[in-house]
C-alpha cells in the first residue's frame, strides 16, 4: 500500500514542484509496475489523500492553512482519518483489488453529500449512485465509482470492524 497524495495529479499553486513530481512518480509506479508483482500475487495500491496535519505542515501558520484550505476547498485531515483506507487494502476486503489511485479528496466530497441525505437511504454505492452522480463533480463520482469497494467500506467502517472485533 503506498501513501501518494493528490499534489501528484494536479498542479497546486504554490506546492512545492520537487513534491508533485515524487507523488506523481509513485502514482506511476502504483499503476505501471503492477503486472511483475501480479505473477506473484502481490496487489500494489495507494492512497492519495490532500492536505494531513503531519510535521510537513504544522509550521504553517493558522491564516495561510485557512488559504490554502480555501482555495483548495480541500480541508485538512487528521492522519487518523485515513486508517480505514489502509485497513480496507490490507485486508480481505480488497481481493483482486489493484492498480488503485484513491483520490481520497473525491470521498471526502461524496462522504460530505451523503451526510446531508435521510438515514433510510442504505449505505452502498448501488444505492447512493444515481444521486452522487448527480449532485457531485465528475471527478468525484469516477473516483468513487471505479473504488466502489472501498467506498462501501468506509461507509460501513464502524459496522464492519465491530463485527470483526466481536468474533475474536
Amino acid at each position: 500500500i503506498n501513501t501518494s497524495s493528490v499534489a501528484g495529479l494536479f498542479n497546486w499553486d504554490g506546492a512545492s514542484p520537487l513534491y508533485d513530481i515524487t507523488k506523481a512518480g509513485i502514482n506511476r509506479f502504483t499503476t505501471t509496475r503492477n503486472s511483475d508483482f501480479e505473477m506473484n500475487k502481490i496487489r500494489i495500491n495507494s492512497i492519495l489523500p490532500g492536505w494531513v496535519m503531519t510535521p510537513m505542515i504544522e509550521h504553517i501558520p493558522n491564516n495561510v492553512l485557512k488559504s490554502m484550505v480555501e482555495g483548495t476547498g480541500v480541508p485538512i485531515m487528521k492522519p487518523e482519518e485515513l486508517i480505514p483506507y489502509y485497513v480496507f487494502f490490507a485486508s480481505d476486503f480488497s481481493k483482486r483489488e489493484t492498480k488503485k489511485l484513491v483520490n481520497v479528496v473525491s470521498f471526502m466530497r461524496a462522504f460530505k453529500f451523503i451526510e446531508q441525505l435521510p438515514k433510510d437511504i442504505p449505505r452502498k454505492f448501488e444505492n447512493l449512485k444515481e444521486l452522487l452522480q448527480k449532485n457531485v463533480s465528475y471527478g468525484t463520482f469516477s473516483n468513487v465509482s471505479e473504488n466502489k469497494k472501498l467506498f462501501d467500506f468506509i461507509l460501513n467502517y464502524n459496522e464492519i470492524i465491530g463485527e470483526k472485533d466481536n468474533k475474536t
